[in-house]
């Protein structure tokens, strides 16, 4: 996949935490993508599960903090212009994403960081962080653009509100939430220490000149006129690097639709329910499917099954299944008395190919650096 929708939990917790964490998916009503870690809420709704402590605190909505407004979640006020008193203060959203943020930089950074290299195992695993690293730091910034936006609006309002300025500035605002954000995500780089010169910088000694030739007998001519590339005219002609007909195009309407996507993964069928339980607790060992699902003979139970329990599930779940079937590309299947009893779905890491100049570069780096490590 180009891009993770989803994060294997397994590469985050123990084993142990990692069967508790299936069991509170599964509790939770989200047992078809259970052992994946959907968004940075998800990973904090289970930590305080296993800190035995309660996401959502009763917090009265009319309830002021020396006068102002505070967020029913955490407790902590907000800044006046700050609206949405239900949920998190921005702070504390900010401080969740980045949580999850970093949790998955100190697990990858145990397993060897973004420079190991190694086997396939080992650059498979990578890449799974490198996915997970990716999709955090897109939640991250997605959040951060919202609170950027808000925190241009309370330096307005403050001015406009002087003399209710200095109580909003000790207030969980916005512009306390970007600082946070931009001061604690983490990147993988290396600060240059003194008498040290960035690799990265030319040096103002090295004044090389680039030049463009061509060879004598090039020919500058346009070769046919502008109007004669509309693939519409009928003195078109196709060249040697246009684009196939139509009929040699596979349609891809529906991939985006789960039931297509259903369609493409690998099949793997067992009739043992301990088997099947094993698998979904360890889904990095599964091995590979052989037959692909629309050729499977029990298609039609298999898309009845997943039809049936997305119909019974509210909107939320059923938007985290769509995520899924974007990111899976196998199911297994636990068959008994001939027919499907149930399914899970997981998503296989392929290793990519690394150019050998950017591993150089990167191992060149080392180490996760911040902005507050700057300061």
């Amino acid at each position: 996949m180009s891009a993770s929708k989803s994060f294997p939990g397994e590469l985050l917790f123990s084993e142990e935490d990692y069967s508790k964490f299936c069991k509170w998916q599964h509790r939770q009503g989200h047992s078809i993508v259970q052992g994946h870690i959907m968004h940075a809420l998800d990973y904090y709704a289970f930590m305080e599960h296993l800190n035995g402590k309660e996401c959502i605190k009763e917090v009265d909505p009319v309830h002021e903090v020396c006068g102002m407004k505070v967020a029913t979640a955490c407790g902590h006020a907000i800044h006046p212009l700050d609206g949405m008193t239900e949920g998190y203060c921005p702070v504390c959203e900010m401080r969740i994403y980045l949580t999850y943020l970093n949790a998955i930089v100190d697990a990858w950074e145990e397993c060897g960081g973004p420079w190991k290299t190694g086997t396939l195992e080992d650059k498979k695993e990578c890449h799974a962080f490198r996915g997970g690293w990716h999709m955090a730091r897109l939640e991250l910034e997605q959040m951060m653009a919202c609170h950027v936006e808000s925190a241009d609006e309370e330096v307005e309002w403050e001015r406009k509100h002087s003399d209710l300025a200095l109580h909003a500035q000790d207030t969980n605002s916005a512009s306390k939430a970007v600082r946070l954000a931009q001061e604690g995500c983490k990147y993988p780089a290396k600060l240059a220490t003194p008498g040290t010169y960035p690799y990265h910088l030319r040096r103002e000694n090295a004044q090389a000149k680039k030049k463009v030739s061509f060879s004598p007998d090039t020919n500058f001519r346009p070769r046919r006129q502008k109007s004669l590339y509309s693939r519409r005219s009928e003195y078109y002609e196709a060249g040697p690097h246009s684009c196939e007909p139509p009929e040699a195009v596979v349609d891809t309407s529906g991939c985006t639709q789960p039931l297509w996507n259903l369609r493409q993964m690998k099949v793997l069928t067992t009739t043992s329910q301990e088997e099947f339980d094993y698998w979904n607790d360890h889904s990095r060992r599964v091995p590979a499917g052989k037959e692909i699902a629309a050729f499977h003979p029990l298609w039609k139970d298999i898309r009845k099954f997943f039809a049936s329990c997305i119909v019974r599930r509210d909107a939320e779940v059923r938007k985290g299944f769509e995520k899924m079937c974007e990111e899976a590309d196998q199911m297994v299947l636990l068959i008994k008395n001939g027919a499907v009893e149930d399914v899970f779905l997981i998503s296989s890491p392929h290793a990519e190919e690394e150019d050998s100049q950017e591993t150089e570069r990167v191992l060149r780096g080392g180490g996760w650096t911040s902005l507050k490590d700057c300061l």
